[in-house]
């Protein structure tokens, strides 16, 4: 039987992490070869560690895509995404994968899969039907659902929205999300470890915070963390903060932070934990906080309270671990002091992730290896009208 080639995508710290127990599934198996491609924020001058993170699971990677080397702006995000497409273009005509698999809602996983339109590839998505209303990756999320051609999804929430969005039954997946996977399969670091690594004094309680650009309200990006760090500024509280997506005005982000890094006794700055590292650090925090989806998706794992700030996440599915809170300060201080109240963590004792049970990545490796690539029904989608009163 011929081996399938596979070309995983990965273009973003996130999707890497979550992506691990897929890519070594498919590299114990021996029907399939892995291609890793990186790209993104990956191959930014500054993010070289990305790429050490990556060598050390020890996976080869088949081909680095450079797309641009700043993502500040529109105009910036916008040529990234032309020269995405230009350079996947280039790939996709040297190299024909049997599936292109890919995972959640960045722009620079957009512009890959288009790129692969014309050359007729299966697409494999990861995590669609979810829903972020703050973010321009929501609408990017659902494009690629259109693109793709089998889907695998978290819940059998996101399966009927992919359902909605006129996909054929039998190419959606219920498989759970690999992030929780890599919770699972995670080898959690001692704190005494981890202080020594990253010199931190922990002698309070642990806030972990994560703020990223708003895309859809980019213009308010100064103003949103300056109302975060002001409300920070109320706890004396050992702080960790982890860099910001790469997206518009991230620059501004990254630089408040460092701002108040240096006029504070308990704040640090991690720029890549790496996926073992953070979710280490996640079992000894008493609340994670900003906007990320880790407040979601990850941190009902750990039973640990999320504060999630603003709109970004709007929509998503979410478990009773997280306290939604608007961009005021006031409204922050009051959503951090909730988090870790001990009336509140107590209510967190039994709470299950609505995003999987940690063997997605069994699930979606299992589909792939049992399906006909080859069937032009693969590639021939199908518009499944849906009935709506």
């Amino acid at each position: 039987m011929k081996k399938k080639i596979i070309t995983v995508i990965t273009g973003s710290r996130p999707d890497y992490a979550a992506l691990k127990q897929v890519l070594k599934l498919i590299n114990l198996k021996k029907n399939l070869i892995l291609r890793l491609v990186v790209t993104g924020s990956h191959l930014f001058s500054g993010n070289k560690n990305l790429l050490k993170f990556i060598f050390k699971d020890g996976f080869k990677i088949h081909k680095k895509i450079i797309i641009s080397k700043k993502q500040f702006t529109p105009d910036a995000i916008s040529t990234s995404m032309g020269l995405a497409v230009k350079n996947f273009s280039n790939y996709y005509n040297k190299y024909r994968p049997d599936l292109i698999l890919i995972m959640g809602d960045r722009f620079e996983i957009f512009a890959s899969v288009v790129a692969a339109m014309p050359f007729n590839i299966p697409i494999g998505h990861i995590e669609g039907g979810e829903i972020t209303q703050g973010a321009f990756d929501d609408a990017i999320r659902h494009s690629l659902t259109k693109l793709s051609h089998l889907h695998f999804v978290s819940n059998k929430i996101h399966k009927k929205r992919v359902q909605q969005l006129g996909e054929e039954l039998w190419r959606i997946n219920l498989t759970g999300s690999p992030c929780i996977d890599t919770i699972k399969n995670n080898k959690t670091r001692t704190l005494k470890f981890l202080k020594t690594k990253y010199n931190f004094k922990i002698n309070k309680k642990l806030l972990i915070i994560t703020f990223h650009p708003v895309t859809l309200e980019y213009k308010n990006t100064k103003i949103y963390i300056y109302e975060l760090l002001k409300a920070l500024k109320r706890f004396d509280y050992t702080m960790i903060f982890t860099a910001p997506n790469q997206d518009t005005n991230s620059h501004i982000i990254l630089r408040e932070i460092k701002k108040f890094i240096k006029t504070s006794n308990n704040a640090y700055f991690v720029n890549n934990f790496g996926s073992r590292d953070y979710l280490s650090i996640l079992k000894y925090a008493s609340a994670l906080v900003g906007n990320s989806s880790s407040g979601i998706i990850e941190a009902p794992s750990f039973k640990l309270p999320a504060v999630n700030i603003g709109n970004r996440e709007a929509g998503r599915l979410r478990a009773k671990n997280v306290i939604d809170v608007n961009c005021k300060s006031r409204s922050i201080i009051k959503g951090i002091n909730k988090a870790v109240s001990i009336n509140f963590k107590k209510k967190l004792k039994n709470l299950k992730n609505p995003y999987g049970d940690g063997k997605a990545s069994e699930r979606i490796i299992n589909y792939i290896k049992k399906i006909d690539l080859r069937k032009s029904s693969i590639i021939n989608k199908k518009f499944l009208d849906n009935k709506f009163k």
